[in-house]
């Protein structure tokens, strides 16, 4: 049984939470399988509190790496910063560089980073593995409509779903 967790607003939450609304549709974008468990999670994206209980310090935050292609080739740009109770887009010691290509409809993006960083880096070590998710933003709207995939892990020198390697 697998838990796959939703961010749901909180006009929508509070239906579900009450009893008043008993069904969520939603777009397939992740599977499910008979006695998975859908958890929704109230998400206020006008407070853009991310993620639940955040708090930096304590290791409740998500790292996160970007890459923005730029237009038609110029522009490229990288980011590396954190989410937690807000999204910071910098400060981030981590991301060495950030690498991208379009060869005709297909995409290929690198990230190099270093083991640990700052405050908003996860450390990672040999033999660990940590969750991964990787969101593309292709649709060219001025919305934050993207495809994201959720549930991979990246194990240094461990069995993962990618397997990570000194270069």
């Amino acid at each position: 049984m697998a838990e796959i967790r939703k961010k749901c607003w909180p006009e929508f939450f509070e239906l579900v939470f009450s009893g008043k609304k008993n069904t969520e549709i939603r777009l397939a974008d992740f599977s499910l399988r008979a006695g998975d468990m859908l958890i929704l999670e109230e998400w206020d994206p006008k407070k853009k509190k991310y993620v639940k209980d955040a708090n930096v310090a304590g290791g409740v935050y998500m790292d996160y790496f970007q890459w923005k292609s730029g237009e038609a080739g110029q522009g490229a740009t990288q980011l590396d910063g954190h989410v937690a109770q807000e999204r910071i887009n910098k400060g981030g010691q981590a991301l060495v560089k950030a690498e991208g290509e379009n060869k005709g409809n297909e995409y290929t993006v690198t990230f190099t980073r270093k083991l640990s960083g700052g405050e908003g880096d996860i450390a990672l070590a040999a033999g660990q593995v940590v969750p991964f998710g990787i969101a593309i933003h292709a649709d060219k709207t001025i919305h934050r409509y993207h495809h994201v995939s959720l549930g991979y892990t990246l194990g240094l020198g461990a069995n993962a779903d990618v397997k990570a390697m000194k270069q």
